[in-house]
């Protein structure tokens, strides 16, 4: 069951990230820690995200949401970013994923996902193989940046004459 407290917090960094046309990808609470993962159209900039983190830190303050002293981390989700919701996991289907489930560990390519599980193609045994695999039996989930990514990602390079 989620608390009023973090209701009203994630209700807030929504609020301020709808103003500053940034997107939240993940928010989190842990002890006193609020983490916010955003995602900014152009690309996520150290800028972007102190001005993002500024805003959002003024209106916590200036709510009193927390009694107490708090830390405020605010990122970028990264290149190889955590999967939490079907959401991420549908706009990672193409790409390279490390799964860990209470059973297993797989790496392999994310074939499809929609609302309940993804299927993940891998190498097993030397055999290429698929799994359906439900979100609730999945306990750790990230994208993984392969050699192949990164030269594909690669620009050519202009060579002055």
């Amino acid at each position: 069951m989620v608390s009023k407290l973090l209701k009203d917090v994630l209700r807030l960094v929504e609020n301020v990230a709808a103003a500053q046309d940034v997107g939240v990808y993940y928010v989190e609470m842990a002890g006193r820690t609020l983490r916010v993962m955003v995602e900014i159209p152009g690309g996520t900039t150290l800028d972007k995200c102190s001005r993002f983190s500024r805003a959002l830190s003024d209106e916590l303050d200036r709510r009193e949401v927390f009694a107490d002293r708090y830390i405020l981390e605010v990122s970028s989700p990264g290149v190889e970013r955590s999967l939490y919701q079907p959401r991420h996991f549908q706009e990672a289907v193409g790409r390279c994923v490390f799964v860990r489930t209470n059973q297993e560990t797989h790496e392999g390519i994310l074939r499809s996902a929609d609302e309940n599980a993804i299927t993940l193609a891998y190498k097993e045994n030397g055999k290429r193989t698929e799994a359906r695999i439900r979100y609730t039996s999945i306990k750790v989930a990230r994208t993984k940046i392969t050699d192949l990514a990164l030269f594909a990602a690669r620009k050519p390079v202009e060579v002055e004459q």
